[in-house]
């Protein structure tokens, strides 16, 4: 009889146990948040910053006759750019000289064969870096009294570029994000839901343009044509919805 009402006692024990993990469990999974809805925007940003450095390029250029001759000539072009860049405040060791290009010419017959050689060109790159924009702009720009000289070169457009590019990356990218966040949250709030956390995120493209530029490229933009630039971000982002 004893062994019953011990048997008895511990039914009940492990029935009443059973029924409050049964509660528990209920319970959780009553307050589990579902997270399978989604939604999934763009966000962007823009800014409008000034290019800090520019790199300035000459070809100088020689055709002669023979090679010795074209030589000569593309190293007395050579000595009055230098001239011209060194009166201006760049020491020889800031100008920086790519390697030279030969070519010969040929001369060729009515009938398209090669017939001999009528000459040689040459051409070689000078190369200056300076922070002073407007020194840059405005010498690319005189440099070229130097042709009523008969010196042969071309001044290239200078380029302009802004250091640090990949603090300003990281800085455009989280307020893209931002913006995205802003958008999921105008969406969601006008059929009466909240954005949670974010899902997944992945960086669109990034571009370098003319301020005030309309130009859109899938490849993304790098402008250095111009001192004044915007800097533009676009991500797309999931955020979760609840």
């Amino acid at each position: 009889m004893e062994n019953q009402n011990n048997n008895a006692g511990g039914y009940l024990f492990l029935m009443v146990g059973i029924i409050i993990a049964a509660v528990i469990i209920a319970w959780g999974f009553g307050n589990i948040v579902d997270n399978s809805e989604t939604i999934t925007v763009k966000g962007y940003a823009e800014k409008s910053i000034k290019s800090d450095y520019a790199v300035w390029s000459i070809t100088i250029n020689a055709r002669t006759s023979t090679l010795a001759e074209t030589y000569s000539v593309l190293n007395k072009n050579k000595l009055k750019i230098k001239e011209f860049l060194q009166n201006n405040g760049f020491e020889n060791d800031k100008i920086i000289e790519s390697s030279l290009n030969n070519y010969t010419l040929y001369d060729y017959s009515n009938s398209g064969d090669q017939v001999g050689v009528k000459g040689y060109q040459m051409s070689q790159n000078l190369s200056v870096t300076s922070k002073d924009l407007e020194k840059i702009k405005s010498l690319s720009l005189s440099i070229n009294n130097l042709l009523s000289e008969g010196i042969d070169f071309t001044s290239n457009p200078p380029e302009y570029y802004i250091s640090d590019i990949g603090k300003y990356k990281i800085e455009m990218l989280g307020e893209a994000l931002r913006d995205a966040q802003a958008r999921a949250q105008a969406i969601a709030g006008s059929v009466g839901n909240k954005v949670g956390g974010i899902k997944s995120a992945r960086q669109g493209i990034f571009q370098i343009t003319a301020a005030n530029s309309t130009e859109i490229s899938d490849w993304g933009i790098n402008d250095v044509s111009s001192i004044d630039k915007s800097i533009k971000s676009v991500v797309d982002a999931t955020f979760f919805i609840k």
